[in-house]
């Protein structure tokens, strides 16, 4: 199965969540989405898309051009599986937001969503990679009943 880990960062964390996940799952590609192409999730089969929030809800700037690419494209992705980390700051009113809002595009995609977003905190005093690694164990079971549900 190709498995994608889609990368939207300011300050690294999101990209130390992706580095954790893709020592859990044999095979992932990391693929940082500052300067990358949303064509990239036409022959994936699934993706976890691990994303910061940044300013007033908003992606990260390096991610920007792919999320806006996202939402304008006709692109089909009926067969693609995901899920999202969402990391942000309670203390926001726009917590995890980033996450959110890529959340909806990929829906609009086609994209079938396996799980609930996890939304690692910043003021929780939690390591995001330990969170994101509890969350992988669900997602990857969820993920292996959905394709056996469809085989």
């Amino acid at each position: 199965m190709k498995l994608l880990i889609l990368v939207g960062t300011m300050t690294g964390t999101a990209e130390m969540v992706a580095d954790e996940l893709a020592g859990a799952l044999d095979g992932a590609e990391i693929v940082a989405m500052d300067g990358g192409d949303p064509a990239v999730l036409e022959g994936a089969e699934a993706c976890i898309l691990c994303t910061s929030t940044y300013g007033d809800g908003e992606v990260p700037d390096g991610a920007r051009p792919f999320y806006d690419t996202l939402r304008a494209s006709a692109l089909d992705l009926s067969g693609l599986r995901y899920g999202v980390i969402a990391l942000g700051d309670s203390s926001y009113e726009t917590f995890c937001e980033g996450g959110k809002l890529f959340d909806k595009a990929l829906a609009v995609r086609g994209a079938r969503r396996i799980g609930e977003v996890l939304c690692c905190d910043a003021s929780s005093g939690d390591m995001p990679e330990e969170k994101a690694r509890e969350w992988l164990e669900g997602w990857r079971d969820a993920l292996a009943a959905e394709a056996g549900a469809t085989a």
